[in-house]
């Protein structure tokens, strides 16, 4: 990972962002450019799904994905890969555990892209776990997570807080092969005639569409 960051830092003049992804990711690239649409490469901050390990000690989740600003990446590799001890090689430390506790110590914010319904648009689970059948408790009877037809976008009345994962995600991560093609033909080769997706008509691509939650 290391000497992957000193690479990556030397075509810096040729990209202001830059995507970590695993083999078993995969990522929405119109969705994710347009979280990064209100967003300021000159900054230095990582955007990925963030969750809380220990109280107030939060990290990044490697396996759905997150994106370094060009300012982070020169920070991490200038400042911190052979200065800071939270940079350097950890031992039996996961990569993403180890990039957010190196941000922290360079003041890099970490940040959660947030949808207009306050969800984070980073998958931070499995599509088995995302959609799948549920245990409630007695390890006999299953429930689905989720409902489709409590969830029917196309009604006049919806609320779009009861579906499983955010409209607008950028990323699934944990996928078979199989799984990734999947996902590309329903994302953009399957057209179910006469519906109309309604989601963004009348919402402006603004910054309400991209709110982020920041982790210092």
């Amino acid at each position: 990972m290391r000497e992957t960051l000193r690479a990556l830092h030397n075509q810096t003049y040729k990209a202001p962002y830059f995507l970590k992804a695993d083999d078993a990711t995969y990522v929405i690239m119109e969705n994710l450019r347009n979280a990064l649409e209100y967003t300021n490469p000159r900054i230095p901050f990582i955007m990925g799904h963030v969750y809380e390990v220990n109280p107030n000690e939060f990290t990044l989740s490697g396996s759905f994905g997150y994106v370094m600003s060009k300012a982070a990446l020169e920070l991490i590799v200038l400042k911190g890969l052979d200065q800071l001890t939270e940079c350097g090689p950890i031992k039996n430390v996961r990569e993403d555990v180890q990039i957010s506790k190196c941000a922290k110590a360079l003041g890099i914010q970490l940040k959660d892209s947030i949808d207009m319904f306050g969800m984070s648009r980073f998958s931070n689970i499995s599509i088995t776990n995302l959609f799948g059948a549920i245990n409630n408790g007695n390890n006999t009877d299953r429930i689905l997570r989720w409902n489709p037809t409590e969830t029917d976008y196309t009604q006049s009345v919806y609320d779009f807080k009861k579906l499983p994962a955010s409209p607008l995600l950028i990323s699934f991560g944990g996928l078979i092969p199989v799984r990734m093609y999947v996902l590309e033909y329903l994302i953009y080769h399957l057209r179910p005639i006469g519906i109309t997706h309604t989601i963004l008509q009348n919402r402006s691509y603004s910054s309400v569409m991209n709110r982020v939650h920041v982790t210092n």
